[in-house]
């Protein structure tokens, strides 16, 4: 349908006042946004590894990408230039082509979509939102893409712990019985990286040797990571001072850094969520 004939469309179904036709629109509007969340050429076996940003997405994209290098035996290492060409963004683009294990190994799209009905394998990975809150607010101050204090940015609609909120609930209230939704934390990670990647990639189908996880999980240390960014960060980025990508990655950050009425606020807000995670 061209533009100028959907928005003649939409017109006189909100003019027509039927709840009917409104619900289409809703529905029509619902499944344009969640193709734009999925590849252009979907698989079946894709597996979507899911979060809010800031909840260590990219280090579990490190940790998959590595322990695939060693699985396949690839002489080549993961940066932040090619970590896409392993565990590609669907926020960079739809087009999910010339992977370096194409037709090798099932693929694992990284995404922060909120529900999204075509996404029929999903690692969900949750952080401890407080933590999130902190780590993401010096991001985006850090981009100069958000000039206020971390109280406010808290209470933002679109990047504070209510937009966390909606997105965790999308998920955990919407999922159809045939998607396969397994949910992974940051903090299990932390604690035990070798036990959750080897989880992860059982859930794919294949039982690495621990041989394979412990050279995956050494490569995507921390110190690794940010001695890859250090090396591999575009001249753009270089050009902020304050900017890193990779930041201290440790858990309980945002009890530090948050005022007593930012946690109240986050506990008040997030107390749904977490009860049904049984979590934090």
């Amino acid at each position: 349908m061209k533009f100028q004939s959907f928005m003649t469309w939409l017109r006189q179904i909100l003019k027509s006042g039927s709840e009917i036709m409104i619900n289409k629109v809703k529905r029509f509007i619902n499944n344009y946004r969640n193709k734009k969340s999925a590849p252009k050429n979907r698989r079946h076996d894709d597996t979507y590894l899911v979060s809010y940003p800031k909840s260590g997405n990219t280090w579990v994209s490190f940790l998959i990408s590595n322990a695939i290098i060693e699985y396949l035996n690839l002489d080549m290492d993961v940066n932040f230039f090619n970590i896409h060409d392993f565990v590609p963004d669907i926020h960079i683009s739809r087009e999910i082509n010339n992977l370096y294990y194409e037709n090798k190994f099932p693929r694992v799209i990284k995404s922060h979509s909120s529900f999204n009905p075509f996404y029929n394998k999903v690692f969900l990975l949750f952080r401890d939102p407080k933590d999130i809150m902190v780590s993401y607010y010096h991001f985006k101050k850090n981009m100069n893409s958000y000039n206020k204090n971390l109280s406010d940015f808290i209470r933002d609609d679109k990047f504070g712990v209510d937009s966390w909120v909606d997105h965790s609930e999308s998920w955990l209230n919407n999922c159809y019985p045939s998607q396969r939704l397994n949910l992974f934390f940051y903090e299990d990670f932390k604690d035990n990286p070798n036990k959750e990647l080897k989880r992860m990639f059982n859930l794919l189908g294949y039982n690495f040797n621990s041989t394979i996880i412990e050279s995956a999980v050494e490569k995507s240390s921390l110190e690794n990571m940010k001695i890859i960014e250090n090396k591999t960060a575009s001249y753009s980025l270089k050009k902020l001072e304050k900017f890193k990508f990779v930041r201290k990655g440790k858990k309980g950050q945002g009890k530090a850094e948050l005022s007593s009425d930012d946690k109240n606020y986050i506990n008040e807000q997030t107390t749904e969520v977490l009860t049904k995670l049984k979590r934090y």
